[in-house]
């Protein structure tokens, strides 16, 4: 639920703030609308992006972790799985008369605290210079990501690195004596980060990809694959790892991923043909009801529209089409089809996995006697 808040005078001539890009600055606002009276929101940036800047081509994951950089907020790992953001002087700046209690529990969470050091030591392995933005893979199963080094205002470099959909991994697991260095540091996308835990990063490529790991090659006679191989660390701690796509690499196993990145392409090619189906069914339906239609196709779209559409299959539909015109029936009779045309449905909003399962069970039927608008 969104609250108002206050802006005090000196934010605008913050010295971290004004080296701030400008839509970070208005996002970190935002947050404050959205956060709960102790300062805390869930870390849902697709949500953030239709809460705080719906009309915006922006990569929120980058503006969110540019903050995290910049110290303005803080990532919380909850024992749940989930992941919160924290607002640490929200307290301060905000005066509330009557503080509700923060549902999250934060009191078993952890901070993840990525240092300065290591952020711009990762960026520079990788080959990101100030002022660009770098695509990156996971460097376990090959998932897009990015590294994003923005320049200030005065066009100087900024002093802060920001990866989007990408995290940054220990290659060694702390565990086991992995430190904060950049030499053991990889970029994983979330998945494989949950996935993986403390396991040993050999044992889970083998396990959880068998059908690219084959069989290790003996040290220093890796297999020629013209440029397409995946170059593993060196697990000896006194020697530095350095992924694929990074600088220096020193000699190291190597693990064939061509096949894992075919598949990987094959299946965002069939993510962008479902998504280019179900968009022509809602624009369709959006012109009907005034709502806003579907312009981009992104990869985002695409993958979550896969996943409700395969949700909407488990109700009996074989097809496509038979299953998105089944939600599009339940959403002829929400409110949405004959309310207020100033607050109209987003297809956005309509795949978040939460916002479907209400809309299926009836959560937004439309009844004239309890009608709000």
């Amino acid at each position: 639920m969104a609250r108002i808040r206050t802006i005090k005078p000196e934010f605008w001539t913050d010295e971290k703030i004004v080296q701030l890009p400008f839509a970070t600055r208005l996002l970190f606002i935002g947050m404050w609308n959205f956060a709960d009276d102790e300062g805390y929101l869930e870390e849902a940036p697709d949500r953030l992006r239709l809460q705080i800047l719906p009309n915006d081509d922006i990569e929120i994951e980058e503006h969110i972790d540019l903050l995290c950089a910049a110290g303005m907020i803080e990532r919380v790992s909850l024992t749940d799985g989930r992941s919160i953001l924290s607002l640490p002087n929200f307290s301060r700046h905000q005066k509330i008369s009557h503080v509700t209690k923060t549902k999250f529990p934060v009191s078993s969470g952890k901070k993840r605290v990525i240092p300065f050091e290591t952020r711009r030591g990762v960026a520079i392995k990788y080959g990101c210079k100030p002022g660009e933005r770098k695509e990156v893979e996971c460097y376990f199963c090959g998932a897009k990501g990015s590294i994003w080094w923005p320049l200030t205002s005065k066009g100087k470099p900024s002093g802060w690195v920001a990866f989007g959909n990408i995290e940054l991994d220990h290659f060694i697991p702390e565990n086991s004596g992995g430190n904060e260095n950049k030499e053991n540091i990889v970029l994983s996308c979330r998945y494989c980060n949950r996935s993986r835990g403390y396991k040993d990063p050999i044992q889970f490529i083998c396990k959880s990809f068998p059908e690219n790991s084959g069989d290790l090659p003996p040290e220093g006679k890796g297999r020629e694959l013209n440029g397409r191989e995946r170059i593993l660390p060196d697990l000896d701690k006194s020697k530095s790892v350095s992924p694929a796509g990074a600088e220096d690499a020193p000699s190291a196993e190597i693990i064939n991923i061509e096949s894992r990145k075919q598949k990987s392409a094959e299946r965002e090619a069939s993510d962008m043909e479902l998504l280019d189906e179900v968009t022509d069914l809602w624009n369709s339906w959006a012109r009907q009801h005034h709502a806003p239609a579907v312009e981009r196709l992104t990869k985002q779209r695409a993958s979550k529209c896969r996943h409700r559409i395969e949700d909407l299959k488990k109700y009996g539909y074989s097809t496509t089409a038979d299953a998105f015109n089944f939600l599009l029936s339940k959403c002829n009779c929400s409110f949405f089809a004959r309310g207020d045309p100033r607050k109209p449905l987003e297809f956005d909003q309509l795949m978040q996995e939460g916002f479907m399962t209400r809309m299926l069970e009836g959560a937004f039927e439309y009844r004239k006697e309890n009608r709000k608008f």
